[in-house]
């Protein structure tokens, strides 16, 4: 018994380390940290290639009329049944009209905007990241007091 005892307080003193023991390990920390930055940077670029892979996607026909604020071709806007035959000069110069004379709905009268899958999943993940970066202050802040 005493001397599994004398092995723990010889255990616990701390002996200072030699420079280049402390040197190894600031640069696995700093290998570690840079890695660990590359990786999150190579997902955050890879996620807008996917968010931008769908977006290019979609149907561009579609998103032009919704971009312009027509709900599609029809008697109302006898244009855009020609959209698909227009160059892009001149689907520039019917964007730039409807631009010219688009103004602001009145706010009662829009509609809820409608949550596809991926705009709720992002939205979520900026949710969970801002608890998330809550939190951390938290902690960081706690220690802080601590000392």
């Amino acid at each position: 018994m005493l001397r599994r005892g004398r092995e723990r307080d010889l255990a616990s003193t701390s002996l200072p380390e030699p420079r280049e023991v402390q040197m190894a390990r600031n640069r696995c920390l700093r290998a570690r940290t840079a890695g660990g930055l590359g990786i999150g940077a190579v997902l955050g670029i890879l996620g807008a290639a996917v968010v931008f892979a769908i977006g290019w996607y979609t149907d561009r026909r579609g998103e032009e009329t919704a971009l312009l604020g027509f709900d599609g071709p029809g008697p109302a806007h006898p244009e855009l049944d020609e959209l698909p035959k227009l160059t892009r000069a001149q689907r520039g110069a019917v964007r730039d009209e409807f631009r010219a004379t688009w103004r602001t709905p009145a706010l009662a009268t829009l509609d809820r905007p409608t949550m596809s899958p991926v705009r709720r999943a992002g939205l979520l993940t900026l949710r969970a990241y801002l608890v998330l970066a809550c939190v951390l202050i938290v902690v960081k802040v706690v220690q802080t007091g601590i000392g």
